[in-house]
């Protein structure tokens, strides 16, 4: 009896069926379902999309040494040196180099905290609107930062388009060529924030400060500025670069804990 010849192509079909030749074809699983991205037509919905573009990859810790630059009005440069850490959402410590000087800012979250050698001198409700913005956006509950957003006068109910340094960008708080309302702009690609504008009530005047944030590296998928511009009432006042960054380093909760300043 002649044996029957079975092809190559029907035995790799067989191969590819759960219950053989011949027998019930196995239902393919279903596609991975593909988050739909928030339409963005607010300031609330971009943070949404912010929030979704990351998810649980943004970092939680983040630390570096901060070379700056002060630029007086008379055209003079001071510089200094700092060391940051972070712990989103809200926390800050800001340490001024040398450590033996035992002196810097905290940021705990709801107050900031100043010490000089060593000691408390002042604490005051605070929060920093630069780190809500380029870092506490990306992890905080959607309600919780439309409220701090709201508390530090940005109108979330404006958004436009634009570009900055050619990079489109949204714009959340402030018309076309208004350049002092309370603003932030977002990189619409990255979803990165590039530039905030915030103006304050100090005694009789208002001052605006403009904080640009450039020069982004990538660590680990995650944008980050390595240089940050200030400027105070269009003048450039202070520049930052950004070295040494270490991103998700163990950070111990005692940094940001007022009490045990060191």
């Amino acid at each position: 009896m002649t044996r029957p010849v079975v092809s190559v192509v029907t035995l790799a079909t067989c191969l590819t069926l759960a219950v053989g030749c011949g027998g019930r074809r196995s239902t393919p699983p279903a596609p991975a379902a593909v988050p739909v991205a928030p339409v963005i037509k607010d300031g609330q919905s971009l943070v949404a999309a912010m929030r979704q573009k990351y998810g649980t990859q943004w970092f939680k810790t983040l630390a570096f040494t901060q070379n700056n630059t002060l630029y007086s009005q008379r055209g003079g440069q001071t510089t200094s040196q700092w060391r940051q850490q972070i712990s989103v959402p809200g926390k800050l410590r800001i340490d001024y180099l040398p450590l033996t000087q035992r002196s810097g800012v905290l940021f705990d979250g709801s107050r900031v905290h100043t010490f000089d050698n060593g000691r408390a001198i002042d604490a005051q409700p605070g929060v920093n609107a630069a780190l809500l913005i380029s870092a506490d956006l990306y992890v905080l509950p959607l309600e919780r930062s439309t409220k701090l957003l709201d508390s530090l006068g940005f109108d979330l109910t404006k958004l436009r388009r634009d570009t900055w340094e050619g990079q489109p960008a949204f714009v959340v708080g402030a018309a076309a060529g208004d350049s002092t309302t309370s603003q932030f702009w977002i990189d619409s690609d990255r979803l990165a924030a590039l530039r905030m504008v915030q103006k304050e009530r100090r005694g009789t005047r208002d001052i605006v400060t403009d904080i640009r944030f450039g020069k982004f590296a990538e660590f680990g998928g995650i944008p980050i500025a390595t240089e940050v511009l200030q400027y105070r009432d269009g003048r450039l006042v202070f520049r930052e670069q950004r070295v040494d960054i270490r991103v998700n380093d163990p950070i111990p909760d005692a940094t940001f804990d007022a009490e045990k300043w060191k």
